[in-house]
């Protein structure tokens, strides 16, 4: 959400955070989502403070073939890539840009990020539903195949 070069800090100080609160977790088997949600909105109020949008990592990894040295992908192909996906993703509200994130980068069902987030499922699968559509109204106009 925070982009590549924020996330660590981001991390730690959600680690921190969550040391902290830590006995006022009424619920150990919640675990998992409470830290999940005490990040989340730890990055949400990064992006609120800063004026910023997510960013998708354009992070390269350069793999060589080990008999010759070559590249087995074209980095620049990569980075252009993951330039076009940023672009399209701000076109994206916030509340859809972070559902998306949860469900498919995060890999969460849509009730783990629903109860991460604090909305109703429901909510949820509205957001993702708007996001995809935007989605594909976005790629659509720029002439990328849509399916």
């Amino acid at each position: 959400m925070v982009g590549a070069d924020e996330a660590r800090d981001a991390t730690q100080e959600t680690l921190i955070r969550a040391w902290r609160e830590l006995p006022t977790l009424r619920q150990p088997e919640r675990f998992v989502p409470w830290l999940r949600s005490i990040h989340i909105n730890h990055c949400r109020n990064l992006l609120r403070a800063r004026g910023r949008r997510p960013t998708v990592s354009g992070g390269l990894d350069l793999s060589w073939t080990a008999d010759r040295g070559r590249l087995l992908e074209e980095p620049m192909e990569r980075l252009h890539a993951a330039w076009a996906i940023d672009e399209v993703l701000r076109g994206l509200t916030d509340d859809e840009r972070t559902v998306f994130t949860l469900h498919y980068v995060a890999d969460l069902t849509l009730a783990e990020a629903a109860r991460t987030l604090g909305i109703a499922e429901g909510t949820a699968k509205t957001r993702l539903h708007s996001g995809l559509v935007r989605l594909r109204r976005t790629l659509s106009e720029s002439g990328e195949v849509v399916a």
